[in-house]
């Protein structure tokens, strides 16, 4: 006589669709800790790309790059009849010191110039070909219209000039890049933010807000708390910076986009 095959009661399956509702509740937030780690990685190699590539503009130029220069070209806007100066960024990738960047003729290749953190949804084709996901201290060479404003007197104090023999005291802690999103100048922190990806900042310095130059420090990993720094000697670490910035010139805080971490000192 066959035997009966037993069926899965009501109960039964009800307590297998839980487990596997469970496993996956539990996988969920450890796939994506590892996503974001992964992220995160990638984000300090380019970081490391594009120091390496300024120290290959260093060894011929004897100097890191301007900040931005009309001797690295100009470009205008749709509608736009303003001449801008093309960056840093846009200087790397055009005379191919920076590989896997093809922004020339509107190509809008960023490659290491772009963090894969970075939600592109909202980008301007404007901005695409001159813009980085990283923002260059602005110390370490002013744009040059800058140096010959009245606040040249500053520069001279606190600026690098691209030179390696001012990176020397403390280069470790000194900052080169770090990550940033561009922010609209005429709103606020928190409705700027929707403005991020229109091709992040160029630039970055140090004031007692955090924002600078039309940018903010962008805490795009773990969970919104990090953010990846490229030093002045090349090391590239993530630090979790804590909200408040100190004074400007106060060196006892340890902050990790403190003053001193910006400007030359002696």
């Amino acid at each position: 006589m066959p035997s009966r095959r037993r069926a899965f009661t009501l109960v039964e399956l009800l307590v297998v669709v839980g487990m596997i509702t469970l496993l996956i509740a539990l996988l969920f937030p450890a796939l994506a800790r590892a996503r974001d780690a992964a992220v995160s990685v990638q984000c300090a190699n380019n970081l490391r790309q594009i120091v390496a590539a300024m120290t290959t503009y260093e060894v011929e130029f004897h100097s890191f790059p301007i900040e931005a220069d009309p001797g690295y070209g100009v470009y205008t806007r749709p509608g736009d009849d303003f001449k801008w100066m093309v960056t840093w960024a846009g200087m790397l990738a055009e005379r191919h010191y920076l590989g896997g960047a093809d922004i020339h003729a509107g190509k809008g290749v960023l490659g290491p110039l772009a963090c894969p953190a970075v939600d592109d949804y909202n980008r301007q084709s404007i901005w695409i070909d001159y813009q980085s996901h990283y923002g260059y201290n602005a110390y370490v060479f002013p744009v040059l219209y800058e140096l010959r404003s009245g606040a040249k007197d500053w520069w001279d104090t606190h600026a690098f000039f691209g030179r390696r023999s001012r990176m020397a005291n403390d280069s470790g802690r000194k900052i080169l890049l770090t990550e940033t999103w561009g922010q609209n100048s005429y709103a606020d922190e928190h409705t700027s933010r929707v403005w991020r990806s229109d091709g992040g900042s160029s630039s970055v310095d140090y004031t007692a807000t955090g924002i600078a130059i039309g940018c903010v420090i962008d805490l795009r990993h773990a969970g919104g708390r990090g953010v990846n720094v490229a030093y002045m000697a090349g090391n590239v670490e993530m630090v979790f910076p804590p909200k408040r910035l100190p004074n400007i010139g106060d060196p006892s805080d340890d902050h990790p986009f403190g003053w001193a971490r910006f400007v030359y000192t002696e």
